[in-house]
């Protein structure tokens, strides 16, 4: 193998990893839910701005999928226009506008928001890194890198 060839195997496994990253923030997104909704939902909690109600606990929770719902189509619509390094790229604003949403939420509203934000990137992220994987120029990489994704 040529050290031209190492040298984009290195790159492409690296974008692999940075890629990924986004995977990573989808998944604390899940589990914040699991560990804060309790303490939200305690009326006695003075550690958190925001008290939710059971009915407004349950949409906080639901909120990362119903946004979901709208991202996978949203990317699978224009990924191809704006390309999917770009579509991966893009991710990171509403990922950092829903975290900051969350964390200085003074209204159950901004909560949820934040939640529903975060869902969008999370349909688009996990539409457009699958794609941007199986399209690598080199094979002797791809199935490497394919394995990557599922395991995230």
């Amino acid at each position: 193998m040529s050290s031209r060839v190492f040298c984009k195997e290195i790159v492409q496994y690296l974008a692999v990893f940075f890629g990924s990253l986004n995977i990573i923030t989808s998944g604390l997104q899940y589990g914040w839910a699991a560990a804060s909704l309790p303490h939200l939902q305690n009326p006695k909690d003075t550690s958190v701005n925001v008290y939710l109600t059971a009915s407004e606990g349950s949409w906080a929770a639901v909120g990362t999928l119903l946004g979901a719902v709208i991202g996978s189509p949203l990317a699978g619509a224009t990924v191809d226009i704006v390309g999917r390094r770009s579509m991966i790229l893009f991710t990171f604003f509403p990922y950092l506008i829903s975290w900051l949403c969350i964390a200085f939420a003074t209204s159950p509203g901004v909560l949820i928001f934040g939640r529903f934000l975060s869902g969008i990137s999370d349909g688009c992220i996990f539409t457009s890194l699958p794609i941007y994987i199986g399209k690598f120029p080199i094979l002797e990489c791809e199935g490497c890198c394919a394995q990557v994704y599922p395991f995230v």
